[in-house]
């Protein structure tokens, strides 16, 4: 019975002594019960025995249905099995009744055909090939609710990052339901007809439509306004089939779908929509709306088991084999189409050098496969949104969320969060436990595109993030430099000429870790955004153009002095100077108003804060925390720091008089 069950369709064939067997009509019952349920296609077979001998028992049969025969069973089970004779009687089926005068292939070959026909499978993929679809599928089916009558029309988003296998379940689960309705269509890749039709896209999805649901054939004169109201017209018919299946592959935009022109209320009832998609709720319609969140490969067994297959290497004993699969699939992170593109990588490669093969796919993955995942990865981002990916996998793949967004502030025009929030939808990103989490292929994309097609030239780059590039471009001529953003984890002690960072001119981003001096070197920067140089063991810094800095974190540095008092700083939000013993006194802040955040905590000889400080009317968090040498600063009649709600006091002079803090009207902790 669980193969009745699981079965699209079913061949009963009815012969002279099938009444004979009480399984075979208890099968022949759940057969019609699944028939009726619209769950199954039904193709009943008359060999040697009429469809009317079948749905009134008679002929052959009626000597199998008499009285005496039938008192051995209940009444309900016997008038279950007559009822459901007569009922896939009536189907369209297939007469055998001169078999002896044909060849029985003759027959087959006719049924073989019918029924290929009838289950019209669009898509020549075979679940039992297919690791890791099974369960997935059911999950689809079962947020479809096709068996229920409540639900009179839904639409189901297929939604996950490229390469995760949506289109394929598209496929499998349009050729597992198709029969279910009375009229079906699959558009291939919209976002893909949309980029090579332009305008003229709407009506070519239009046309595919008509063809697949209506059979129209005679459009290829019919103007765009005609077609769409073919369409219309088509919907709106109530002679033509209704209860529609309609599955649209890679939507990108709303408009896709609403340009379409379908009103779901022209739809049959229990239609259903499937769109297959990067984009989580691309859809803006109010109607029941599903959304399935694609996974990886569940284990890594499964990923492993898709890699040995396209490698060819199923059951290999090969160590080799064995241990480099496991490297490529911890690398590949269970992503099925960089599964398959690496098997198909290594399958005609000798095993004994598949190490080096790993290896050198890590610095140059497959041209074509890249290529194709920056098509459907990269290049619908906007400009913002571009910038934040490359920096994502570049520098901050596994970064807190707020950290990434304070660095994004200085380097994009729109809000960070939002912009964060638009690449997580286009599904480029995780983000758990606040963290930001890119996949390993996507990071590796990223990082193709900043190198481009100057491979073994960090200093053509526009983003640095490895130690030895980041030392090669150094040691290189500075013309043509075309670095932007530098974020490093290793101590930069140990570079030469470190000085020469200073002159990369379209230098936005520093991020550095020092642990130990490395000369005595002055740093002029043209034009920074963003510094962060924990360590930084320079007596000053300077910046040709301070107005685009909006923070600057020097902790633990050996700073002496900062800006000029003429200095224009109007855009810095945050300022770290913790833990620079040699700095004694702040700079002038009256020309950087929209400072929101200044730590100025263990400098320990720090002995005057500027009477600017007061000015500060957008300053929300002061620490002055362990700076024993400072006397406490004045928050008297002249004070403005109207937004100050956090002051860390603890640790300085109070020898001579408590602060006055009665013009902090926002401050909420405070700690002496």
């Amino acid at each position: 019975m669980d193969a009745i069950r699981d079965s699209r369709l079913a061949i009963v064939v009815f012969s002279e002594t099938y009444p004979t067997s009480t399984w075979c009509l208890d099968e022949m019952s759940a057969i019609a019960d699944r028939r009726r349920q619209k769950k199954q296609i039904v193709y009943p077979v008359f060999y040697d025995v009429t469809s009317s001998d079948v749905g009134r028992q008679a002929g052959p049969y009626k000597k199998h249905f008499n009285a005496e025969q039938m008192s051995r069973f209940p009444e309900k089970r016997v008038k279950r099995w007559r009822k459901d004779m007569k009922y896939l009687s009536k189907l369209y089926g297939f007469p055998l009744i001169d078999h002896r005068n044909r060849p029985e292939t003759e027959h087959l070959e006719k049924i073989i055909l019918d029924v290929a026909e009838k289950l019209k499978h669009k898509f020549k993929l075979e679940i039992k090939d297919l690791i890791g679809v099974k369960p997935r599928l059911e999950e689809l089916q079962g947020l479809l609710k096709l068996k229920s009558e409540d639900v009179p029309f839904q639409i189901l988003e297929i939604w996950g990052m490229s390469g995760i296998g949506k289109t394929v379940l598209g496929m499998i689960l349009f050729d597992r339901i198709s029969y279910q309705f009375d009229a079906f269509c699959f558009i291939q890749d919209v976002n893909h007809i949309h980029r090579t039709h332009g305008k003229g896209a709407v009506t070519e999805i239009q046309k595919q439509i008509l063809h697949q649901i209506f059979q129209e054939k005679n459009l290829k004169f019919s103007s765009p306004p005609e077609i769409a109201k073919i369409l219309q017209n088509r919907l709106c018919n109530l002679n033509l089939p209704k209860k529609a299946l309609i599955v649209l592959d890679d939507v990108s935009d709303p408009k896709q779908w609403d340009d379409l022109g379908i009103d779901h209320n022209l739809l049959g009832r229990g239609s259903r929509v499937v769109i297959t998609t990067r984009f989580k709720h691309v859809l803006n319609v109010p109607t029941s709306y599903e959304i399935y969140e694609v996974p990886l490969l569940n284990d890594e067994e499964e990923a492993l088991k898709l890699f040995q297959t396209k490698a060819s290497k199923i059951g290999c004993p090969n160590p080799t084999v064995h241990d480099v699969s496991r490297k490529v699939v911890e690398y590949a992170q269970s992503l099925p189409s960089a599964i398959v593109e690496l098997g198909s990588y290594f399958n005609q490669r000798p095993e004994v050098l598949w190490e080096g093969y790993l290896e050198r796919w890590r610095k140059y993955p497959n041209e074509g496969y890249m290529n194709s995942l920056q098509e459907t990865s990269y290049t619908d981002l906007k400009g913002d949104e571009k910038i934040i990916f490359l920096d994502i996998a570049c520098f901050f793949g596994g970064k807190r969320n707020k950290y990434v967004e304070h660095i994004l502030e200085s380097r994009i025009s729109s809000d960070p969060h939002l912009a964060i929030q638009e690449i997580w939808r286009n599904s480029l990103i995780k983000i758990r436990n606040d963290e930001i989490h890119m996949h390993q292929i996507l990071r590796d994309l990223g990082k193709k595109i900043v190198r481009g097609n100057n491979t073994e030239e960090p200093k053509c780059w526009s983003r640095l993030w490895d130690a030895k590039d980041f030392q090669k471009a150094l040691n290189t001529d500075m013309q043509g430099n075309a670095v932007q953003a530098i974020v490093l984890d290793e101590d930069v002690s140990r570079f030469f000429k470190i000085e020469r960072v200073s002159q990369m001119r379209h230098l936005r981003l520093l991020i550095l870790h020092q642990e130990s001096p490395s000369g005595n070197h002055i740093f002029y920067f043209n034009e920074l955004s963003y510094l962060s140089w924990d360590g930084y063991a320079y007596a000053s810094l300077s910046l040709s153009i301070w107005f685009n800095l909006v923070e600057l974190n020097l902790q633990n540095s050996s700073i002496e002095r900062l800006w000029d008092e003429e200095e224009e700083i109007p855009n810095l939000k945050r300022m770290d100077l913790s833990n620079s013993r040699n700095l004694t006194t702040t700079p002038n802040f009256v020309r950087c108003q929209g400072l929101v955040r200044l730590d100025l905590s263990g400098c320990t000889n720090l002995t005057e804060v500027h009477d600017s400080i007061q000015l500060l009317s957008k300053l929300d968090y002061l620490s002055l925390r362990n700076c024993s040498s400072l006397p406490i600063p004045d928050f008297g009649i002249n004070c403005q720091l109207v937004s100050l709600r956090t002051l860390l006091l603890s640790g300085c002079n109070f020898r001579h008089r408590r602060p006055d803090l009665t013009r902090l009207s926002k401050l909420s902790y405070i700690d002496f």
